[in-house]
């Protein structure tokens, strides 16, 4: 490896955020164009798949991969391959939801041999589908608490609506938080279109949702609505819904929605 090539794998380790460490990213290792060879638990990859690469975390590790599967193709093949291994779906097919530029999937399986698989996808339109498959070592309990939880009627972690951008907009999510309290996206959005119809726009799609509007209102800059919620799943809940203008930009806005359990 040359100094330059080293000083890119280096810096490519220190900016992936690190599950398992602290600090420089040490125990870090990244695997251009390849899956380890000594994985203690058969994964499957799609025959067609292109391996863009791996990183390796402690008791994480990530795949990435390219294919021309739909996402609902992608998780259908995991599906069927990984119970002929010895793994079991704990959550299959779900999302979060909140704001996409994309059509997505995500599953959560657990091999009899311990370690715990995220799988999740992104498809772009002309774009191959990107798939995520996030594996723990370490006893990750995440989606085998959720199952737990139902099993003990506990609430689930909520589920937002799918929101998709206006058309000719520029989305970019930033996020969000999900727990059993509540869950939440936020995002920007570059648009033309000017606040009563961006608020349009979005309640048009949260009433398809699974919600019904209880209020609304609007000033100068900020738009904001509140919704009963009723998701065929989980029960009754709460939401919220808000876009702010950006002050110096009419162009810009900052987006949020929330769902949370009312009692």
């Amino acid at each position: 490896m040359s100094d330059e090539e080293s000083l890119l794998y280096s810096l490519a380790v220190r900016l992936i955020p690190s599950r398992a460490s602290q600090g420089g990213g040490s125990s870090r290792q990244i695997l251009a164009g390849q899956v380890p060879d000594d994985l203690p638990v058969p994964l499957p990859v799609p025959p067609e798949a292109q391996v863009i690469g791996s990183v390796i975390d402690g008791d994480y590790l990530k795949i990435v991969l390219d294919t021309n599967r739909t996402p609902q193709q992608v998780i259908a093949f995991y599906s069927d391959e990984l119970s002929r291994s010895g793994w079991t779906a704990l959550e299959s097919g779900r999302s979060r939801g909140g704001f996409e530029q994309a059509s997505h999937g995500h599953s959560v399986f657990r091999s009899d041999l311990g370690p715990t698989l995220h799988i999740n996808t992104l498809a772009y339109p002309d774009v191959p589908t990107e798939v995520r498959l996030d594996l723990d070592f370490g006893g990750d309990q995440s989606g085998a608490d959720e199952v737990a939880r139902r099993s003990a009627g506990v609430h689930p972690i909520p589920t937002l609506p799918e929101l998709a951008p206006p058309a000719g907009a520029t989305l970019q999510p930033m996020g969000g938080e999900a727990s059993p309290v509540g869950t939440s996206a936020q995002a920007g959005l570059i648009t033309s279109l000017d606040l009563s119809a961006v608020a349009t726009h979005y309640a048009g799609q949260m009433r398809k949702a699974w919600c019904r509007e209880r209020d609304r209102g609007q000033g100068n800059l900020l738009s904001w609505s509140t919704w009963e919620v009723e998701h065929p799943e989980h029960g009754p809940s709460q939401g919220l819904f808000l876009a702010l203008q950006q002050v110096n930009d009419a162009t810009r806005y900052f987006l949020y929605v929330r769902v949370a359990w009312t009692a």
